[in-house]
């Protein structure tokens, strides 16, 4: 994957695909080892581009046990929705017709 979009940090790493983001669009957001970055020059962008089509990256990221990417997502939120308590609703008064 090529481009500056946050699917390269989100849904990338679920399919352990390497992804070259570019510029500072994502600058402070979380990466998995998928994400390799690059400034937007077009050398620094073809050498991250090489490193993303290694076999030995591809390989890499297979074997990595990611946080965000560990198969439990599905538990997580079932167990977050189990201990929900919604607040009650306000009521509100009545309204009175003068």
């Amino acid at each position: 994957m090529l481009g500056n979009s946050s699917s390269a940090l989100v849904e990338a790493p679920a399919v352990d695909l390497p992804a070259v983001n570019v510029g500072e669009r994502q600058a402070g957001r979380w990466r998995e080892a998928n994400v390799i970055d690059a400034p937007a020059e077009a050398e620094a962008v073809a050498v991250a581009l090489r490193r993303a089509l290694d076999p030995r990256v591809r390989d890499a990221l297979r074997a990595a046990h990611e946080p965000l990417a560990d198969g439990r997502a599905g538990q997580r939120i079932a167990d977050i929705i189990a201990r929900w308590r919604p607040p009650s609703p306000p009521r509100k008064p009545p309204i009175r017709i003068a």
